[in-house]
């Protein structure tokens, strides 16, 4: 019969309970690392369910103050009572809108061309203050070798 040798058997003794010891520690120590980033994940998940429930309880809000406006206009329509309905706004804004856009178009046309104004004259400050860059580094470089030469 063949006799079982244990590992345990060769180590010393002083030697056997230090190295469970070092792996459980680096065990433990890589479980921490992972539940520190699974902890904050969890934290950013959170954060994303609470805006979405802000966003949520907005567009629920909304949709109430639609069904009200719907019901509102629904009853009109059917009492056949034109003098009831509120002021069409669509015909105001659609007059108005155009000459908004219009004008809003000049505008942004005009920010637009001075933007670029100030990034035409920025480019050429900077062309200039390069070649004025280049000429000093020029200058330092023929004065360095003068003071090497001598």
């Amino acid at each position: 019969m063949t006799k079982i040798i244990n590992i345990q058997d060769y180590l010393l003794e002083s030697d056997t309970p230090v190295l469970p010891k070092n792996m459980l520690k680096d065990y433990q120590d890589e479980l921490g690392l992972e539940n520190q980033q699974l902890l904050s994940h969890l934290m950013n998940l959170e954060g994303n369910l609470y805006n979405q429930s802000l966003v949520s309880a907005t567009l629920k809000g909304q949709i109430k103050e639609l069904q009200v406006e719907n019901d509102i206009l629904l009853k009109a329509l059917e009492e056949d009572d034109t003098e009831g309905l509120p002021a069409m706004l669509t015909d105001v804004i659609d007059h108005g809108s155009n000459q908004d856009v219009a004008s809003q178009s000049i505008y942004w046309e005009r920010e637009y061309s001075q933007l670029k104004d100030k990034i035409r004259h920025l480019e050429q400050l900077l062309t200039e203050k390069d070649d004025s860059l280049k000429v000093v580094t020029l200058e330092n470089e023929q004065l360095l070798n003068e003071v090497l030469a001598k």
